[in-house]
């Protein structure tokens, strides 16, 4: 055999060994791993759709659980029992005219409803027939927003509603002089499903109930219908109905007597304002309210006061929210705005307004007396000099007078009044008080009596010795009356001896700033850690070179 030869054939044998490896790797190992694999996925496929599955009992098993709670009671005697009372319920409150019925038109025929086993239907109907005339579409969706917010496994099959009487047409609309006319006959079904909670009650009653009395009186309302009954129960679903429904359509465009328009706004009647005199008691207030007061006809009301005659606490309302009484406070006078606020269920408002004016009569006679001329009264001019001494000028553009300060270099301070007769200025002989500012006269009710603290170019700072009662100090100023021990005669009357006898604390100082061109009446109370400092600086360097207006200005 030549070298090419077994070269060749050597290389036969190589090839038929590498095809035959791979068919064998193929056949025994590629094919083995691929059939496990595809066992694998299907596997997986098969799981992922028990889990889908599961899932989805498991939610089913949720909802199932809230639509048991919201079935009607398992007994289907209970059941048609509560059912006809919560129907009757319903009517009275849309205020159906007497003579309504509530019958029960339930066979046993389960013709069509799915079994869960033979001879064992997921769920039974119980059914109704409700009628009643004398109505109008007023009364008809009053019933409807009732019904719909009982939740509960129901729905209504059939409704009727025939007009009575005839109504006239004018220019092609229906018109009729009593739109309570309407005869009415509705169909109702409500399920029982089977398994639903055992109660005597037509609707669950909430679990917020168990956690009272160990779950003793949830367990008691579930056996008590009545009891049940005027308890609001937490909605399991938002609404029965898929959206939200607005029935009042239903009268708006009443097809039996012509479109109607909506029932008036909420609104009070009006309450006239008061005008009393102090001391005074106010008569009670009548509080009326008229237009659209809700399909439950419940109102809140609410009570707010804007003045300082009526504090918190000094209002009541009846029971019945009907009367307002007022209480104003002993001794304010004043005037103020009550606010009546009310609300209906649905968040409906309605706001009435009225002013309650308590006059002084001793003090209406003293301000028609005497005029504030406070406003009239001027500081002209300061000037502060450089030797340490002071002027300033101030006129009384409503009386002829005029009023000089004059402060020495030794800081002492002098004060004349002038009066203006003519054109020539004479001294006030009666003036007696030289070295205070006293501002008065016999024809106004403007009566300040001031010290002068300090003075530069600016202005003044002055102290009030006679501040008015607005004006006066509260607190350190007015000693308090501290409660006594009742330990015995002889402590009583010890610790009131001592409440007589201990003296006062000083009221702090109340100064202004009067800037030059400004009236008495625009005065600034100066702050009382500013007034400390102002009173030191005076007392230390005197009235003129210890005080800087423009410094101490805020």
């Amino acid at each position: 055999m030549s070298p090419r030869e077994r070269n060749m054939a050597i290389l036969l044998m190589a090839l038929i060994l590498l095809f035959g490896s791979a068919a064998a790797g193929y056949v025994f190992v590629y094919e083995p791993i691929s059939a496990q694999g595809a066992v694998a996925a299907k596997l997986d496929d098969e799981i992922r759709k028990q889990q889908a599955d599961y899932d989805t009992i498991k939610a089913e098993r949720k909802r199932l659980s809230i639509l048991k709670l919201r079935s009607a009671p398992p007994d289907p005697e209970i059941a048609r029992r509560e059912y006809v009372e919560a129907m009757t319920r319903i009517l009275l409150q849309a205020k159906v005219a007497p003579g309504f019925t509530v019958h029960d038109l339930s066979q046993n025929d389960n013709t069509g409803t799915p079994l869960l086993a033979p001879k064992k239907p997921a769920y039974s109907r119980a059914q109704f027939e409700i009628q009643f005339d004398k109505a109008d579409m007023w009364t008809v969706e009053d019933f409807l927003h009732g019904y719909y917010q009982l939740d509960l496994l129901h729905q209504i099959t059939l409704i009727d509603i025939q007009n009575e009487t005839r109504a006239s047409t004018v220019r092609g609309r229906p018109v009729s002089a009593d739109r309570k006319n309407l005869k009415v006959k509705i169909h109702s079904e409500v399920i029982i499903l089977d398994g639903a909670t055992a109660r005597r009650s037509l609707l669950a009653i909430p679990t917020a109930f168990a956690a009272a009395e160990g779950g003793l009186l949830q367990t008691a309302m579930n056996l008590t219908p009545e009891a049940g009954r005027n308890i609001t129960p937490i909605l399991y679903a938002p609404v029965l109905a898929t959206r939200g429904r607005d029935y009042s359509l239903l009268v708006q465009n009443d097809i039996f007597h012509g479109p109607l328009p909506a029932p008036p706004a909420l609104s009070f009647e009006r309450i006239r304002d008061i005008a009393i005199e102090l001391g005074e008691e106010i008569d009670p207030i009548k509080l009326a309210l008229n237009g659209d007061l809700g399909p439950t006809g419940k109102i809140t009301i609410e009570v707010k006061a804007d003045g300082k005659p009526f504090p918190p606490g000094s209002y009541k309302l009846n029971s019945a929210g009907t009367t307002l009484t007022l209480m104003p406070a002993k001794g304010l006078s004043g005037k103020s705005e009550i606010t009546v606020v009310a609300r209906t269920d649905e968040g409906k408002e309605a706001k009435a307004r009225f002013a309650v004016n308590i006059t002084d009569p001793d003090a209406q006679a003293k301000a028609k007396q005497l005029p504030d001329i406070s406003g009239a009264i001027q500081l002209t001019i300061a000037v502060a000099r450089a030797d340490g001494t002071g002027f300033a000028l101030i006129r009384d553009n409503f009386n002829p007078y005029a009023y000089q300060v004059e402060i020495t270099a030794s800081g002492r301070v002098k004060v004349v009044k002038y009066w203006f007769p003519g054109i020539t200025a004479k001294k006030d002989r009666d003036y007696d008080e030289p070295n205070l500012l006293v501002l008065s006269d016999k024809v106004s009710s403007t009566k300040r009596t001031f010290k002068v603290v300090a003075l530069d170019a600016s202005g003044l700072v002055v102290e009030d010795l006679k501040p008015t009662e607005k004006e006066k100090p509260k607190g350190p100023g007015r000693p308090k009356k501290e409660p006594v021990a009742a330990v015995g005669p002889l402590a009583l009357v010890a610790g009131a001896a001592a409440m007589l006898v201990a003296p006062a604390p000083a009221a702090e100082p109340l100064l202004y700033r009067w800037h030059s061109g400004q009236s008495l009446k625009a005065l600034k109370e100066v702050p009382k850690d500013e007034a400390k400092k102002i009173l030191e600086r005076s007392a230390a360097a005197g009235p003129v070179g210890g005080f800087d207006m423009a410094v101490t200005e805020k």
